[in-house]
């Protein structure tokens, strides 16, 4: 059930040895290091955003009354670069530490002031390429991902690696419109990534060990830490700092490139590519939704609206917090049904269209939403009784 197959692993026989133990003295350390630091680096960043400008200003299409600062990121990835100081990244990890910079950079640039988008999205393309090349975990080959059997990739197997990162990351950023969405999106992956990382170890896959220790630990630890200060909760009724574009651009190319590594660097042992699938499949599947919907509408893919699931749900009656809960809630369920189904021996193939299949519902399902509510607002549909039947609002 493995995705693909690499030139090299990308860990010696000696990390390849080490035991899976989440609860070490150095992992300890290192997710409090990623705690504390995220959790200072908010306070101490906000006043430097504010006075450089650095902050999501009210407009028409936000429900914010005062500017924002978009510090969530760069706190994460100070909480994570302190982490790494407790456990360094293991060297398979180097690449995709210059491609994580290159896209933090690029996309905070764009937050504070707003770039092409071509140029934007050839420096994604560029980071992806310097997160699997030279020695980052490459997707070789497809072992019964769609239908039984191989399918090498060949010379577009380094593409295919970059495209699967571009797509997660653009998906983790499409995701960012209410308070705590896209960081529950990839505190939900991490999480399954944590529980795979422990089955393969007691399957006697022990190479997990270091990268769930030195990068799948602390970030969770630092997007906890984040969550209390983005999320609604009791005694916080609005965010007061948000990830921007450099924040979930960086939890998306993060939580793609682990998944990848965790499919295809453990010699066919590792994870399945379609519970990785699973792991990601709400915020991939609303971008793919949101993406088809446009194209058919003759607009841009890229075009931004008020058409995502959390928007539906909203529009449906929901508060910004109940929206937040239900869609983090199905997309770690989601990423559940992928690892029992992995555990269980289904095959990838079948793994795989049946999350094709959900997929599909859940877009069928939003796009014919949309198409009434945009008909009820033409004036070409009526609706019944009191103007807002069976709840359509």
């Amino acid at each position: 059930n493995s995705a693909a197959n690499i030139n090299r692993s990308p860990d010696s026989p000696n990390q390849q040895s080490s035991q899976l133990n989440p609860f070490s003295t150095t992992d300890f350390w290192a997710k409090a290091f990623a705690y504390t630091v995220t959790f200072a680096s908010v306070h101490l960043l906000r006043d430097l955003a504010i006075k450089f400008g650095w902050v999501d200003k009210p407009d028409k299409r936000k429900r914010h009354r005062r500017p924002i600062p978009y510090t969530g990121g760069a706190a994460i990835l100070l909480g994570l670069a302190a982490a790494a100081l407790v456990h360094p990244w293991p060297p398979a990890a180097y690449g995709v530490a210059v491609g994580l910079l290159l896209i933090f950079a690029i996309s905070a640039l764009d937050d504070w002031k707003p770039i092409a988008p071509s140029f934007r999205f050839g420096m994604h393309l560029l980071a992806a390429l310097i997160a699997v090349a030279p020695a980052g975990p490459v997707i070789q080959e497809l072992v019964n991902c769609i239908v039984p059997g191989v399918i090498d990739l060949g010379i577009l197997a380094v593409p295919f690696t970059i495209i699967v990162i571009t797509g997660i990351v653009n998906a983790f950023n499409m995701s960012d419109g209410i308070d705590g969405l896209c960081g529950g999106y990839s505190l939900a992956a991490l999480g399954w990534m944590l529980v795979a990382g422990v089955l393969m170890a007691f399957s006697g896959n022990l190479v997990a060990s270091d990268m769930v220790g030195a990068i799948v630990l602390p970030l969770s630890a630092s997007v906890l830490c984040f969550l209390q200060f983005n999320m609604r909760r009791a005694g916080r009724k609005r965010a007061s700092c948000f990830l921007g574009d450099a924040g979930s651009m960086s939890l998306g190319f993060l939580t793609a490139w682990l998944l990848i590594y965790f499919v295809v660097s453990f010699q066919g042992n590792g994870l399945s590519p379609a519970a990785a699938a699973w792991m990601v499949a709400l915020p991939v599947a609303d971008m793919i939704s949101c993406m088809a919907r446009r194209v058919l509408t003759g607009k841009s893919p890229m075009t931004s609206d008020r058409q995502h699931l959390h928007h539906l749900l909203q529009k449906r009656g929901l508060t910004v917090k109940q929206t937040t809960a239900v869609l983090v809630a199905a997309s770690a369920l989601l990423g559940g049904v992928g690892t029992v189904l992995w555990k269980s021996g289904v095959a990838d193939y079948i793994s795989m269209w049946l999350l094709i299949a959900t997929s599909v519902l859940l877009a069928t399902v939003s796009f014919l939403y949309w198409r009434r509510v945009d008909l009820i607002a033409s004036g070409r549909l009526i609706p019944k009784a009191s103007g807002s039947a069976s709840g359509w609002r």
